[in-house]
């Protein structure tokens, strides 16, 4: 269930910026740097904060998720003269702040969890660190209690995404039904020579690119731990997304 959680933070991503709104509307609203951090705690907003053990779960995740894909050797790439790694750690970073946000505005519109989602949070939370490793207890220092700290924030922030879009039209117009954005993972067979003319691969080739594709595809839709589609594709397509 975590990685499916994590995974699905991308969505409150697309609606960050409707959390400044509240933020922007108070007058008597301010931002506060402090150096009085408790101990293990990494940052704080307002009166939620993130400490060691949460963000090092949340890390540990990001990371088996790449290197089931790209391999350990992924994280000495660079992008644009930044180490992988680097970037990951902000991108969790800007992730949990976006939860943490949507959390504050749960508050304000007096959503809270229902005893049902409390004791499913449990059992899930539960279930999770049942299934860390020693190694990966020691490393992060998790307990339960945070695992179910981090289940219990993101069903909220969901439940608060679902508040504000609650009045949005789904309907759209015919146009735009006739317009979507496809993406695809092209797995080539063929190759191109010095001319540029396309040159078809032997069959065992083919059959290669074949069983490469059906391995793909597995990894996308398998229902206890699918990839994401945008990290599959970062790593195989061999063509370009179309319209």
């Amino acid at each position: 269930m975590f990685n499916k959680i994590f995974r699905k933070l991308n969505i409150l991503a697309l609606i960050f910026l409707l959390t400044l709104m509240p933020l922007a509307a108070c007058e008597e609203a301010e931002i506060v740097l402090t150096t009085e951090f408790e101990e293990g705690e990494l940052m704080r907003i307002n009166t939620l904060s993130c400490y060691m053990p949460e963000m090092m779960l949340y890390l540990i995740n990001q990371q088996n998720e790449y290197e089931t894909v790209y391999g350990s050797e992924i994280w000495e790439k660079t992008i644009d003269g930044e180490k992988l790694s680097d970037s990951i750690k902000d991108l969790v970073l800007a992730k949990v702040a976006q939860v943490k946000v949507m959390n504050l505005m749960a508050a304000d519109y007096g959503i809270e969890l229902t005893q049902e989602e409390n004791d499913a949070i449990k059992e899930s939370a539960e279930k999770y660190y049942g299934s860390l490793t020693k190694k990966e207890i020691e490393y992060t220092d998790a307990t339960v209690s945070t695992v179910e700290t981090i289940y219990k924030e993101y069903v909220t922030a969901l439940k608060v995404y679902d508040y504000i879009i609650r009045d949005i039209n789904p309907e759209i117009s015919d146009d735009e039904a006739r317009t979507i954005m496809v993406e695809q993972i092209l797995i080539k067979t063929y190759a191109l020579d010095g001319n540029g003319k396309r040159v078809e691969y032997s069959d065992r080739a083919k059959k290669a690119a074949f069983e490469l594709a059906s391995d793909i595809r597995e990894k996308a839709v398998n229902e206890e731990d699918p990839i994401d589609f945008e990290v599959l594709a970062a790593e195989y397509n061999e063509g370009e997304a179309t319209t």
